[in-house]
Order: structure tokens, then C-alpha cells, then sequence
């Protein structure tokens, strides 16, 4: 691996959504709605994906 691709790496980690990243399924966790994952925690919370 080069440096230049170690520093692509470190560049993705760093832009990153902090965690926790928490997964709800629809069915297993909650009944409507859609699957999503809920980032961030607290007054950290990030958009959902």
C-alpha cells in the first residue's frame, strides 16, 4: 500500500460521522417505518442513513 492511499484512508476515517452507529430493522425493532441506521448519540446525533 502506498502512502498516498494510506492518506486516502485517514482522509475518509477523519470525514467519517462520529459513532455510535445503532441499526433499527423494521419488524425486529420497530414496527413501521423503514430500516435506517441512527449515527451519532445524544446532542452528537448525525442524520439517519
Amino acid at each position: 500500500m502506498t502512502k498516498e492511499e494510506l492518506a486516502e484512508i485517514k482522509q475518509r476515517c477523519d470525514a467519517a460521522t462520529p459513532g455510535t452507529w445503532v441499526s433499527y430493522i423494521e419488524g425486529r425493532d420497530h414496527s413501521a417505518g423503514s430500516n435506517f441506521i441512527m449515527t451519532g448519540n445524544g446532542e452528537n446525533r448525525g442524520e439517519d442513513i
